[in-house]
């Protein structure tokens, strides 16, 4: 009688344990499966935050300013070409006032460079040439004279030749200055390579200022 009393109990036990298991199962397998889809929903947080992150303006690298272009750059010999061609070629000027000078015919050598004013300024040496000849010519204009000798001290401020000039117009315009005259003399005597008459000139101004000084003296 005991014995089938374990046996029934046994049985029953079996039995509920055969109706529970595929129940116990299932609610482990669910759990398992809620397990794996927040896994999965963590899983893909991080990488919709890289990816917020990735495309934050503040992280991003700056993006380089367009460069304009620049503007075309004209070329020299185009810039050169726009330039008005000179009134006459300084190296052929130069080589047919050789002979001219030669001969002591300063007259003809300023005929030869009137009118090219563009030229003599861009040359100290034609330049020079044309404020001797006009010093040494015939009939002297003083005007030009000092006009001649200011355009020679814009290429050389420390030309002999032009405050020399410039001494001898002060002696001879229509108003005399001594004194300027002087003082450009002095200059002219001065320069590191003085022009040749250039101390005489001086000199000789001195006694034309100082001349009546002198004689009260030997009175």
């Amino acid at each position: 009688m005991l014995k089938r009393q374990r046996d029934s109990k046994a049985f029953w036990a079996l039995l509920i344990w055969t109706l529970l298991l595929p129940i116990f199962l299932n609610s482990n397998l669910f759990a398992q499966t809620e397990n794996i889809d927040d896994f999965i929903v963590s899983e893909e947080e991080p990488a919709q935050n890289n990816a917020t992150a990735s495309e934050s303006p503040e992280e991003q690298p700056a993006q380089p300013e367009p460069v304009a272009e620049p503007e075309p750059v004209v070329e020299q010999q185009e810039k050169e070409a726009q330039l008005p061609a000179l009134s006459a070629d300084p190296a052929k000027l130069l080589q047919d006032l050789k002979p001219i000078l030669k001969a002591g015919k300063y007259d003809r050598a300023v005929k030869e460079l009137e009118g090219h004013d563009d030229v003599l300024a861009e040359s100290k040496e034609l330049s020079e040439i044309y404020v001797e000849s006009l010093v040494k010519s015939k009939r002297v204009n003083w005007r030009t004279v000092s006009s001649a000798a200011r355009g020679l001290l814009r290429l050389d401020r420390r030309s002999s030749l032009a405050n020399y000039a410039l001494g001898l117009y002060y002696q001879n315009s229509k108003k005399p200055d001594l004194g300027k005259s002087i003082t450009y003399l002095s200059k002219a005597k001065s320069a590191k390579k003085p022009y040749p008459d250039a101390a005489m000139a001086y000199y000789m101004a001195l006694v034309k200022k100082f001349w009546t000084v002198v004689l009260g003296a030997i009175a």
